[in-house]
């Protein structure tokens, strides 16, 4: 391989590897592969989980491929700028150089590579409006779970049913589902289309979709699904287990409702939580009535109290719940509405975060201390 690439593609690329790219020597997947073919090099790593490829702009005197550490070329092109040279071919050395520096490192043979297996040649596919899917991913991946003994909890659960995509997460506290109408997915609406993605696949593809993409291209099977975008392509495995019957949390009907100024409910929950100390749990107490609601929060030493006015509910309701500040926090700061509703039955019960569009959350109550 002889080739020239901006300096700027190649570390764009190498930020969304860096923390997939294994850092041990000995892994399969410690390896970027480079292929130069046509007008673009191919960038492609991962790990066992997910696989990134991006297209790049070459300018070719030879095509060819090379494997080289990927850990050791994020470095080198981090210091780089403008065309950065390319040169090498399998088992030997590769040279990476611009008009400053040059970086020699010792290549591997192709079959070190592994490429993740993507789904089958007969895998269902639909195209979504990008714009679209990551808003939809916004509003529903700060409820996954981190860490639970249940992986299939750790990731949104995309479920596709004719013209109408669905997106659903829940850690075991709260819960968040949103749906949306979308024209180019499946024409046949009793072919239904279920998986989980992984966090770490829907971190990823909610960054590789801030830039300016109209469309993605989705396959997807029951093994896996492969994201086709202008500049990238993703594969990613899937959770294989069956996803938690979500419906069965959300509440049927609700007995109360209040609409509320979401800027002023967050700011003052934020001031109201200034009292308490850092290192321990969160716990807010909110109390509604009047159209007022009363933010209280307590510290060994500290007690706060905000109160706001900027809610429209029914004169003759009152009501106090103690919850968690960090989930609903979470939950509205991923909306863009200037009101939310609340729903809720009692102190105990579910509550119910809506807002103008299909979404909502669920948030589970404190015990009372």
């Amino acid at each position: 391989m002889k080739t020239k690439v901006h300096q700027k593609l190649l570390a764009d690329a190498m930020k969304m590897m860096r923390g997939l790219i294994s850092k041990e020597k000995l892994s399969a997947f410690s390896f970027v592969r480079l292929d130069a073919a046509s007008f673009y090099v191919s960038l492609a790593g991962g790990n066992d989980m997910i696989q990134l490829t991006f297209r790049l702009k070459g300018d070719h005197r030879e095509e060819g491929v090379v494997m080289v550490p990927g850990h050791y070329f994020d470095r080198f092109i981090q210091v780089m700028d403008g065309e950065v040279s390319i040169e090498g071919d399998f088992g030997s050395a590769v040279s990476i150089s611009d008009a400053r520096c040059k970086f020699n490192v010792g290549a591997a043979n192709d079959d070190a590579y592994v490429a993740l297996l993507g789904p089958k040649e007969d895998a269902t596919s639909f195209i979504c409006d990008a714009r679209i899917f990551r808003e939809m991913l916004l509003k529903v991946k700060f409820a996954a779970a981190v860490d639970s003994p249940r992986k299939i909890l750790e990731g949104v659960c995309f479920e596709v049913r004719g013209d109408r995509l669905a997106m659903t997460a829940t850690d075991g506290r709260r819960l968040a589902h949103v749906e949306k109408e979308e024209d180019t997915v499946l024409d046949d609406d009793k072919e239904v289309v279920s998986v989980v993605l992984p966090n770490v696949t829907v971190n990823t593809l909610y960054t590789l979709l801030q830039e300016e993409e109209k469309n993605i291209h989705i396959f997807v099977d029951d093994r896996s699904v492969r994201f086709v975008a202008d500049k990238w392509t993703m594969v990613s495995k899937v959770y294989a287990d069956k996803y938690p019957n979500w419906k069965a949390v959300v509440p049927e009907n609700t007995a109360h409702r209040a609409t509320i100024d979401r800027e002023k409910f967050i700011d003052a929950l934020k001031a109201a939580c200034l009292a308490i100390p850092s290192g321990v749990e969160r716990a807010v107490k909110i109390s509604f009535k009047n159209g007022e609601i009363v933010f209280k929060t307590q510290g060994e030493n500290t007690v706060g109290e905000i109160k706001i006015g900027a809610c429209n509910m029914p004169k003759d309701v009152k009501f106090t719940v103690l919850l968690s500040p960090d989930l609903i926090l979470d939950a509205l700061q991923s909306l863009y509405d200037d009101e939310f509703t609340l729903e809720w039955n009692d102190s105990v019960s579910p509550i119910v975060l809506k807002c103008s569009i299909p979404w909502l959350t669920v948030i589970m109550p404190m015990r009372t201390k």
